[in-house]
């Protein structure tokens, strides 16, 4: 072959590699659900905005009198939801107060569906879950689905975060 013979071999190679990324990307579309499609998409949407969201910080939506905090743990996106201020040391009292968190991914990328909600007791003073408990847990979900969560509830909380964010106090 000469010097300028390697060029088209080159080329063939890699417009070859880029069609069958390509081809995987479209067979792998053509297999979602609408729900599914929809789930990410509304994923994407949350995880955008709580991206730009400062953390550590409170915040109240008027609407459904709840608040939001946004956090991230090691990378990974977290928004949570609670019906108390969890800062007013009156919710210590409250022996019921849950905050439901939702994983949205990571700093770089959303998780793909489905995205589980996981609920917390706010005054919950036991020791991290172990990889047992941890692996119990999904398979109860696996089987009941119970921690799952829509793209309509997805959107709605979305919609919520939104109107919180904006909401000066």
């Amino acid at each position: 072959m000469n010097a300028t013979g390697w060029w088209p071999l080159a080329a063939a190679v890699l417009a070859a590699f880029a069609a069958g990324i390509a081809w995987s990307t479209w067979r792998q579309k053509q297999g979602r659900s609408a729900e599914e499609t929809a789930q990410r998409a509304a994923i994407r949407d949350l995880w955008k905005l709580a991206r730009k969201a400062p953390t550590r910080k409170l915040f109240h939506d008027p609407e459904t009198g709840q608040y939001l905090g946004v956090d991230r743990h090691h990378t990974m996106l977290e928004v949570a939801v609670s019906d108390l201020e969890v800062t007013d040391p009156a919710t210590d009292a409250v022996p019921d107060a849950i905050i439901t968190s939702y994983h949205l991914g990571s700093m770089w990328r959303p998780m793909p569906p489905p995205i589980m909600r996981m609920h917390v007791a706010l005054n919950d003073t036991s020791p991290e879950r172990t990889w047992e408990e941890a692996g119990e847990l999904l398979d109860f979900n696996e089987r009941t689905g119970a921690m799952d969560t829509t793209a309509a509830e997805l959107t709605d909380l979305h919609a919520q975060l939104k109107r919180a964010l904006n909401n000066p106090r």
